[in-house]
């Protein structure tokens, strides 16, 4: 699962399914699918709570892969942005693709105090 993601959404269309629930089987599906999501590790849960958990992993299945294009087309266009206005300076050599926009600003904070 994505190591940066912040959260997963819970849909309103599962409202009909977790109706079908106790609230003891919400809570155990709760916990499944934040573990799910944080680690990628499925939990034992009876048939019913299964079946709703099924439909919610294909759900943060999809979520993540979209979060990680999507971080990586922000990657890809403030590395543009940084060889655009530093065509003689690198960007920086990281992961930590917050650290590559905290770079750009304060690059750009820079030039903006010196005008």
């Amino acid at each position: 699962m994505c190591e940066t993601r912040p959260g997963m959404m819970i849909y309103h269309d599962i409202i009909p399914q977790l109706k079908l629930l106790s609230d003891e089987q919400c809570g155990k599906l709760l916990r499944a699918l934040l573990r799910y999501s944080l680690h990628g590790l499925l939990s034992e849960l009876d048939p019913m709570t299964e079946i709703v958990c099924i439909a919610c992993r294909s759900r943060i299945d999809r979520d993540d892969k979209r979060y990680s294009d999507t971080v990586y087309k922000r990657r890809i266009a403030a590395e543009k942005r940084w060889r655009k206005e530093n065509p003689d300076t690198p960007p920086p050599e990281t992961h930590d693709y917050d650290a590559i926009a905290r770079a750009y600003i304060l690059e750009k904070r820079k030039h903006a105090d010196a005008s």
